[in-house]
């Protein structure tokens, strides 16, 4: 009898050892459950990055949908947290019914992290830990900023334009607004005849053959999200206006992609998000936090822009692991830099990388804003009978009769950065890749917003170390400043003075914030600028009073970023190696018989210190 016990006692042992451990296990293993709006492509893009970015950390991913049912999502998250996850990841329905739920998951332990949409600022500041979202003003800019070059490229006279839009959603708005201000920061004269409600395919088919039956004028189309310019696509389609009337639009899909791709020339271009990169941020955000990590706050994730005039970019949307070979054996190439800045430097290792993978030879030689050496070295590179020239002109006007006379002689002429003015363009450039120098000061100053914001900044005093004798700087000073106006926030800028490089940007710095004790926020319009106020706002030990916010990306940015001392905040980047590579891989299909590229934006690449994952991810890949 007693053994009996003592064996009965031995198995309740180990049943209780086997119990515990079962739990210390599921301790081990995070549990995330994500709640998605709807089964579309785009969320399935980002369920598939959420999947990814939990396989590889070991992670259990609950995914479950609402299809915009405010009651359905109330009740995921409650049973979310009846079943113990660790952290919930959401596109909120709404910025404010939705706060209850979420409210009462947190007061549990849950932690929230937002994607795509949030809840409202008061809410977020409360419990929300992480929000990745796209900047949807620039969706809309950056398409209404292409659709401007093909205007001019296609000499069209009058601009009549129909909207399909989904303005009941926020973001749409935004996208509205950002295409508008597009096609007016860039001086064309349009008339938006109609403008209907259309986010289905279905329902924006029928929406665009009645706009187009009403308005006979109407040649150009544009839509606020995928459905919208699926839908206008197939109504030129359907009504037989190909080649009268084109189509521009939002968000990226395997349909869209393969719409572009198509000889029927109707939809042009779209600015896509990155929903996979979005949906694995939030969750490798979620698991920093369930780690014991800090929260990552507000981040932008990049857009991704598509045109019919860079089939290879569609293409390699749609296959991503296969990559267009491009064989330059036997030509050569001649490049021309601004200067020996990381920027050109990261642009000649672009060019390098893709000349050498290539096989084609690259000469490189730098003017440093010398017109007249910028001519001898054009002249140089015609004499030694290059294939092409890749440049950044350093005039619009001034630079067009050395590239003239080399494109008389039968040479490729291929831009990256600047370019020449509209009517060179046409005559004789085959391509030209340039940032969308707006967006990068819209992205920065939309997330100065939401910092403000977060941080109860009451009264918000900005210097500003700017470019502006280069018309691209201007342009990024009008993003900057646009994107707080569109945010609302209400803000003095109280000093602005020249100041580019460091140790001028430097010497700026200081002086304003001498002159200006007021000053809580820098902003600068390159890196330079954004290099000289950083070490303005350390040497003058204002390190938690000052706050800076930049331009352009490098190295020394990102070791700023990564930095205890608080200062630099975020700057927006350009992509300057894609930029360079782009052009040289331009050069050589047009010399070995491919089409030219035409106009096309290189995305940007955002950095905040809130996401310093991102930012050694740059370091690393810049060895």
């Amino acid at each position: 009898m007693k053994r009996s016990r003592l064996f009965l006692v031995f198995v309740l042992v180990i049943a209780l050892f086997v119990t515990v451990g079962q739990t210390v296990l599921a301790q081990d293993t995070p549990t995330i459950g994500a709640i998605l709006f709807s089964r579309d492509s785009f969320f399935q893009s980002i369920q598939a990055g959420m999947e990814e970015a939990a396989a590889s950390a070991g992670a259990e991913l609950l995914v479950n949908i609402h299809e915009h049912d405010i009651n359905e999502e109330t009740r995921l998250i409650e049973d979310y947290v009846a079943r113990g996850v660790d952290a919930i990841v959401i596109t909120p329905e709404s910025v404010d019914a939705s706060v209850p739920a979420l409210q009462a998951a947190a007061d549990a332990g849950v932690i929230i992290v937002c994607y795509n949409t949030c809840v409202n600022q008061e809410a977020q500041d409360a419990f929300v830990s992480a929000f990745y979202e796209t900047d949807q003003a620039s969706l809309g800019y950056q398409t209404g900023e292409y659709l401007a070059n093909w205007i001019a490229e296609n000499a069209v006279e009058e601009v009549n334009i129909g909207i399909a839009q989904c303005d009941f959603v926020e973001a749409c708005q935004r996208r509205g607004e950002g295409f508008r201000q597009a096609l007016n920061d860039a001086g064309v004269a349009f008339n938006e005849v109609a403008n209907q409600e259309g986010y289905l395919p279905d329902v924006a088919a029928s929406v665009g053959e009645t706009m187009l039956q009403a308005n006979p004028n109407i040649n150009v189309l544009w839509a606020e999200n995928e459905g919208g310019t699926v839908g206008l696509t197939l109504a030129v389609e359907s009504m037989g206006l190909a080649g009268d009337v084109f189509v521009f639009g939002t968000d990226i899909s395997p349909q869209l992609a393969n719409m572009l791709l198509s000889d029927d020339n109707i939809l042009q271009a779209v600015t896509g998000q990155s929903p996979e990169e979005m949906g694995g941020n939030a969750i490798n955000a979620a698991l920093t936090v369930i780690g014991g990590g800090e929260p990552s706050g507000y981040n932008i994730v990049p857009n991704a822009f598509f045109s019919r005039s860079d089939p290879d970019a569609v293409q390699a949307y749609l296959n991503p692991t296969e990559e267009t070979e491009i064989n330059g054996e036997g030509l050569t190439l001649g490049a021309i830099l601004f200067s020996r800045d990381s920027f050109f430097q990261s642009i000649q290792a672009g060019m390098e990388e893709a000349a050498a993978s290539a096989g084609a030879e690259l000469l490189v030689n730098i003017h440093e804003h010398d017109i007249n050496e910028e001519t001898r070295l054009i002249e140089d590179y015609v004499a030694r009978g290059v294939d092409a020239i890749i440049i950044t002109p350093e005039s619009v006007d001034a630079s067009v009769p050395a590239l003239q006379a080399a494109a008389d002689a039968g040479v490729i002429i291929v831009c990256y950065n600047t370019c020449v003015n509209q009517e060179a363009q046409d005559a004789f450039v085959s391509a030209f890749y340039e940032t969308d120098q707006a967006s990068l000061g819209y992205q920065t100053g939309e997330y100065l917003a939401n910092w403000i914001a977060e941080n109860a900044v009451e009264e918000v005093n900005i210097g500003i170390a700017q470019c502006d004798f280069v018309e691209a700087c201007q342009r990024r000073g009008e993003g900057f400043r646009q994107a707080l106006n569109d945010a609302g926030v209400a803000f003095n800028e109280v000093a602005n003075q020249e100041g580019y490089l460091p140790d001028v940007a430097a010497s700026v710095g200081e002086t304003m914030l001498q002159a200006n004790p007021n000053i809580n926020v820098l902003w600068a319009e390159n890196e330079g600028g954004t290099v000289g106020l950083t070490l303005a706002v350390e040497s003058m030990g204002l390190a938690g009073d000052v706050f800076v916010f930049g331009t352009d990306i490098s190295p020394q940015l990102a070791n700023m970023l990564l930095s205890d001392d608080n200062i630099l905040q975020a700057v927006t980047g350009q992509s300057p190696e894609e930029m360079g590579g782009n052009a040289v891989n331009a050069a050589i299909i047009v010399a070995t018989g491919g089409e030219p590229a035409g106009y096309n934006i290189v995305p940007n690449a955002f950095f905040s210190r809130s996401d310093p994952d991102a930012i050694q991810a740059y370091l690393d890949a810049q060895g």
